[in-house]
């Protein structure tokens, strides 16, 4: 994984972009998010603490998770820019990597 999730920065910039997603599609009610992703409350109401945990397996598993649930944009969940503004500026090497180790994650539960 990108080591840029560990950073807290980073963390907390993704984190708000959940929360816009669970503000537009569940009315902000963490509950029904939580429910929604099948996690537990505290790693919806807090998820910079699941991105920027040391376990790396498990914060792609939860961002893979968001993506599919809420049919975001991988790229904007990343770097806050969709694929189409991400095009006019590029990508750091290390948004690359997450994008790929999303999308990876995403095939393997489609398989699956």
């Amino acid at each position: 994984m990108a080591l840029h999730l560990t950073d807290r920065n980073v963390a907390h910039d993704i984190a708000e972009r959940i929360r816009t997603l669970i503000a537009r599609q569940d009315h902000g009610d963490v509950t029904a998010a939580a429910r929604r992703l099948e996690r537990p409350i505290a790693d919806v109401y807090l998820p910079e603490r699941v991105i920027s945990s040391a376990d790396e397996p498990a914060a792609i598993e939860f961002l893979a998770t968001v993506v599919r649930t809420y049919e975001a944009d991988v790229c904007w969940l990343i770097t806050g820019a969709t694929a189409r503004s991400a095009r006019k500026r590029p990508l750091s090497s290390e948004d690359r990597v997450t994008i790929v180790e999303l999308l990876d994650e995403l095939s393997d539960r489609l398989i699956d």
